[in-house]
């Protein structure tokens, strides 16, 4: 997988974040993005040629932080970031949050 990011973009850290916290990262190459430019491999992935945006092993692009933070909590097989029960709702309440 690759994540497109640019150090600038809050939406960026928080996926970049949910990478280490999930233990994602090393299934994960991160690709920084400089904020000036469009990078060719990231405007044939997302129309909207902003970051971040994680392209899975599979060629598709995810992009939106919330809809990467679900992908990659689906993807963990030890961790959650969205637990069940009573907790779902004040830790989905956090994520809008920091968006």
């Amino acid at each position: 997988m690759k994540l497109y990011f640019a150090n600038t973009s809050p939406y960026a850290r928080k996926a970049r974040i949910a990478l280490r916290e999930l233990s994602l990262l090393p299934t994960v190459e991160e690709v920084f993005q400089n904020p000036f430019e469009d990078s060719p491999a990231l405007v044939a992935s997302n129309p909207l040629k902003k970051v971040p945006c994680l392209i899975t092993g599979e060629g598709q692009a995810i992009y939106d932080s919330p809809v990467i933070c679900a992908y990659l909590s689906a993807r963990s097989e030890s961790k959650t970031l969205h637990p069940d029960g009573a907790a779902r709702w004040p830790t989905l309440t956090g994520e809008a949050l920091a968006d």
